[in-house]
């Protein structure tokens, strides 16, 4: 039940995403999210990085999605009460731009928040992971591997002509070179231990595309993360016992509503939760 509803949520928010560029938002729902920017509930998130879109829509999306994890993984796991004060900002400040859409967004409040909480610390686990090798964050050698396939990858360029023409130019792609990584290998062992039942449904096709070897719930050796929590930066640590320990941030809790982490997190989990 977990997994459709994330799934729901990721797909709204990446549609949102691309409806952004051409739906004006009220005043209301403007002045609470510009309100985010400088909110001490906020702080854990690390919106100010996300400003380069807003000034300069034809920015990379792997380099400002680096940039922003950089800051997010070096600061302190979101609580309980941040996720729930922004769920409700949002509900309040936003609802009228939600009903534009048939969505009653304060009668999903309380669930929004149940999920978020409950994915959050999974996610941001996931968006701070690092391949040591290459010395880079898995989400951004996941993106500048799309946009080696796709070509160049900027928020202008969301809209539905270029995902669709996007998504024909992965089928014939490469696609073991983007989706059977390390990283790729270590964000599904993440989630399977985290959601065994809705992330192993795809075991079977991920052991035809990917091999065996990449749902022996081992952890890469070379992917570490540099997520921050309680001010202690936590170490991956691989072993061959396929039980990994769940990080500290486990116990903190996030957010589901802000467009571009989820839109991240589908690129990793979306065909899966």
């Amino acid at each position: 039940m977990l997994g459709h509803k994330f799934t729901a949520l990721v797909i709204l928010m990446g549609a949102g995403l691309v409806a952004a560029q051409s739906i004006s938002l009220t005043p209301s729902c403007s002045a609470t999210l510009g309100g985010f920017l400088t909110a001490p509930e906020t702080g854990c998130l690390n919106l100010p990085a996300l400003l380069t879109f807003v000034i300069n829509p034809n920015a990379s999306i792997p380099q400002t999605a680096n940039t922003w994890l950089t800051g997010l993984c070096g600061t302190e796991s979101c609580t309980n009460e941040n996720i729930a004060s922004i769920v409700t900002s949002v509900a309040q400040g936003c609802s009228e731009d939600f009903s534009k859409v048939n969505v009653d967004i304060k009668s999903l409040q309380g669930a929004i928040t149940n999920i978020a909480q409950e994915a959050y610390p999974t996610i941001r686990e996931v968006a701070c992971l690092q391949d040591t090798t290459e010395n880079e964050l898995c989400v951004t050698q996941t993106l500048n591997n799309l946009e080696k396939a796709v070509g160049q990858l900027s928020l202008n360029d969301l809209n539905i002509d270029t995902i669709n023409q996007d998504a024909q130019t992965l089928l014939t792609s490469n696609l073991t070179d983007l989706a059977c990584t390390s990283c790729m290998k270590a964000a599904y062992t993440i989630g399977v231990a985290s959601f065994p039942a809705q992330v192993s449904q795809a075991d079977i096709p991920l052991q035809l595309f990917c091999g065996t070897s990449f749902l022996d719930r081992n952890f890469p050796s070379n992917i570490t993360t540099t997520a921050v929590s309680n001010q202690t930066s936590v170490r991956l640590v691989n072993t061959n016992s396929g039980f990994r320990p769940k990080l500290f941030t486990q116990s903190v809790a996030g957010w589901v509503l802000l467009v571009l982490p989820a839109s991240l997190v589908a690129l990793y989990w979306g065909p899966v939760l």
